[in-house]
Parts: structure tokens; sequence; C-alpha cells
């Protein structure tokens, strides 16, 4: 059993590290839009 809660815990740690660089990936291509103030702007707030 014990074995189980620690799989579970590091399948939330994954899930959560995998999300901060999805959102990393995101604002970084919303600094590909520094032109474009409205799409760079969306790309952040995406990411925020």
């Amino acid at each position: 059993m014990a074995k189980n809660y620690k799989s579970k815990i590091n399948r939330i740690r994954t899930f959560a590290l995998s999300l901060i660089f999805i959102g990393f990936l995101i604002m970084y291509i919303g600094l590909f839009f520094r032109n474009h103030p409205l799409i760079m702007t969306i790309f952040m707030m995406l990411d925020f």
C-alpha cells in the first residue's frame, strides 16, 4: 500500500512539473510576437 501512495505522489509531481514547462513554452512562443502586442498579451495570459 505504501508503494501505491508513493506512485500517486510521483504522478502528481510529474504532472505539475510538466504544466510548469508547458507554461514556459507558451510564454516563450509569446515572445516571438513582440511586434504584435495583442497576440503577445494573449500568449502571456494563457501562460498565467
